[in-house]
C-alpha cells in the first residue's frame, strides 16, 4: 500500500534519510530494516539493540534518524534520550511503542524526541515521520487520526509537493501564532525572509490568510495541534 507515494518521495528528497535502528527484537529489527531499505528515499546504514551500541558503531556519524521501540513500563525508558543528548549529535530520534498517553509523549518531546509513532499505524505514517525529520515540530498523529479515511498518508503528499522545508517551517511558526520576528529569531534569518517565505507559502496555496492556513497545515498533517509542543525562542 505504502508504495503509492514512491514517486512523491522520490522526487521531493532527492537525497536519501540515512537511518539507524535500535531494536531489541531480532526479528522485528531485521523486517524494519527490509522495509525501509525498499525505498530510494531512505537508506539504512546501522543496526543494533539499543541506542548506546548503535551509537558506538563508526557508520552510526552520518545517521540523520534514530528508530528505536520503546516500553513505558521499562524504568530505563528515558535513559535512551539522555544519551543521545548528551552525545550532543545532531540526529533525530523517532521511538514506536504501544501506549497512547498524551502526557507521557509530550514529556518525551519535552526530553529531546522528535516523534512518536504507535505500533498500531501503518509502516506508511512512519516513513512520512522520517520524512518530515528537517522540521522544528515534533511529529506525532493519534492512532484514530491515522488510521482514518483522511489518513496522513492519502493527504500529506499535497503539502509536500507545494512546500519547501523552510516553508513548511514558517507555516509551522504560523500555526503556532508566532510573529514574522519570532519565526525568523528561531530560524535564523531575517525578517524579511519570513515575509517573502509567507507570501510564497499563500501563493502556493492560494491561501491568503492565516486561520485558512493554519485550516490547511491540519487537514494536510503539516501539524497536529493534538500534543506539538511550544517551541522554545532563542
Amino acid at each position: 500500500m505504502w508504495y503509492s507515494n514512491l514517486p512523491l518521495r522520490k522526487n521531493q528528497f532527492p537525497r536519501p534519510v540515512i537511518i539507524g535502528i535500535a531494536e531489541t527484537h531480532v526479528l522485528y529489527r531485521q523486517a524494519l530494516a527490509l522495509s525501509l531499505s525498499s525505498l530510494e528515499s531512505v537508506k539504512v546504514i546501522a543496526e543494533s539493540a539499543t541506542i548506546c551500541a548503535l551509537l558506538d558503531k563508526p557508520e552510526s556519524e552520518s545517521v540523520n534518524v534514530i528508530i528505536s521501540g520503546l516500553e513505558i513500563n521499562d524504568p530505563n525508558c528515558y535513559q535512551m534520550v539522555r544519551t543521545l543528548s548528551l552525545c550532543k549529535r545532531k540526529v533525530k530520534l523517532i521511538l514506536y511503542g504501544c501506549f497512547e498517553d498524551e502526557k507521557i509523549i509530550r514529556h518525551l518531546f519535552k526530553h529531546g524526541v522528535y516523534g512518536f509513532v504507535n505500533k498500531c499505524s501503518s509502516l506508511d505514517v512512519l516513513l512520512d515521520a522520517i520524512l518530515f525529520f528537517n522540521s522544528k515540530s515534533h511529529f506525532y498523529i493519534p492512532t484514530y487520526q491515522a488510521n482514518s479515511d483522511c489518513s496522513l498518508s492519502s493527504n500529506i503528499g499535497n503539502g509536500y509537493r507545494k512546500l519547501s522545508n523552510r516553508e513548511l517551517d514558517v507555516l509551522i511558526g504560523i500555526c503556532k501564532g508566532f510573529s514574522n520576528k519570532d519565526i525568523a529569531d528561531f530560524l535564523k534569518i531575517g525578517v524579511r525572509t519570513v515575509e517573502k517565505l509567507r507570501e510564497k507559502i499563500k501563493n502556493k496555496t492560494g491561501i491568503k490568510n492565516s486561520a485558512e492556513l493554519i485550516k490547511y497545515a491540519i487537514k494536510n498533517h503539516l501539524y497536529c495541534p493534538y500534543t506539538d509542543m511550544p517551541i522554545k525562542l532563542i
